[in-house]
């Protein structure tokens, strides 16, 4: 009479969006070492480089960036488009970074501001690069935990890591907390971030 076995449904998701595009990885990864090499930011990342956080450098706004733009637009839109929402809505201002990740270099937890997605298109991942980390984007859930006793269960997740390939890319709603762990690489982990609103 007491027994109970309650089914489970899940409401509010985090939807990511993923899929591969080598080719088109295969075509910027020398523009981006090129540019890297030109206009990194030396400072921003411990033992890293970035286009990030410059004044006088957007990457979006380079002439050779046209297809990355069209990519960026493109996948956004069809992520937005099908999750049931109007890929439409995207007034289309992209902001570009790349990154090159050395040997133990990271990127502290964070989130996207001012944009609608986020996403990020990796170039070169080596051996033993560094992956993503998405934390449980739920703060409330964080003031009082449950004790686990099903690790694989993706319910009881804190956190979940994304280990890329080259050409893999993915996006995600900005509001997801996110890092990249020390890379144990000896060569440099390339990726390009983007934001769209």
């Amino acid at each position: 009479m007491t027994q109970a076995n309650p089914q489970i449904e899940s409401y509010f998701p985090t939807p990511f969006g993923f899929g591969m595009n080598k080719e088109l990885a295969d075509h910027y990864l020398p523009i981006i070492k090129r540019i890297l090499d030109e206009k990194a930011d030396s400072t921003f990342f411990y033992k890293g480089r970035t286009t990030h956080n410059q004044d006088d450098f957007r990457l979006a706004d380079h002439p050779e960036m046209g297809l990355m733009k069209e990519f960026v637009w493109n996948v956004s839109k069809e992520y937005l488009n099908s999750l049931g929402f109007d890929g439409n809505h995207l007034q289309g201002d992209i902001f570009l970074i790349a990154n090159a990740l050395e040997k133990d270099s990271f990127h502290k937890s964070h989130v996207h501001y001012d944009c609608l997605v986020s996403g990020v298109w990796y170039l070169q991942v080596p051996e033993a690069s560094a992956p993503l980390e998405f934390e449980d984007p739920v703060f409330v859930r964080t003031l009082y935990r449950v004790p686990i006793t099903d690790s694989t269960n993706p319910h009881t997740w804190q956190n979940t890591y994304l280990y890329p390939k080259e050409g893999y890319y993915t996006c995600f709603p900005n509001w997801v907390r996110h890092s990249v762990l020390p890379n144990d690489s000896m060569d440099s982990r390339i990726a390009i971030s983007w934001n769209i609103r």
